[in-house]
């Protein structure tokens, strides 16, 4: 195969690793505060507090939603370039809906839970630098390849 033809594919991927990578950054950010809301006792075992808890946990869904869909169109993406790489995604998992919290320790356990999430989304983020690690390293190699065969090394 052609090795202008490799190196043009690669640097297509790596664009697009690198845009993935960029939207996950961008919903990490957006799923940082969502954690932080107040616990007083005012809030606690009623319908108001529950609305800000639903609240808090569809944001970071509907935010783990949008990576996983961009993970799983990379996916696709990649099958087509490499299937070994596939295999280094993680899709992250979305939180449950949360039940009634009457005390402090089922507040605690919540925004544990949602820290867990957002660790979640920043393990897949890492998987995602590892392809763009590899695929950068790919494209060195190539255009050694190229360098070689014209007779420049």
């Amino acid at each position: 195969m052609n090795i202008d033809l490799q190196i043009v594919k690669t640097d297509k991927m790596i664009r697009r690793v690198r845009q993935v990578r960029a939207m996950i950054k961008q919903t990490m950010a957006n799923m940082d505060k969502q954690y932080e809301y107040t616990t007083s006792t005012i809030f606690r075992g009623n319908i108001l507090g529950d609305i800000i808890r639903n609240k808090r946990t569809d944001k970071i869904n509907s935010n783990i939603n949008k990576v996983q869909k961009e993970l799983l169109r990379l996916e696709a993406d990649l099958l087509m370039y490499d299937e070994d790489l596939a295999k280094y995604l993680r899709l992250p998992a979305k939180m449950t809906s949360p039940s009634r919290v009457d005390g402090v320790i089922g507040d605690i356990g919540l925004r544990a839970q949602m820290r867990y999430r957002q660790f979640d989304v920043a393990k897949s983020l890492r998987n995602v630098e590892k392809i763009l690690d590899i695929r950068e390293k790919d494209k060195k190699k190539l255009r050694f390849i190229k360098k070689s065969q014209k007779g420049l090394i």
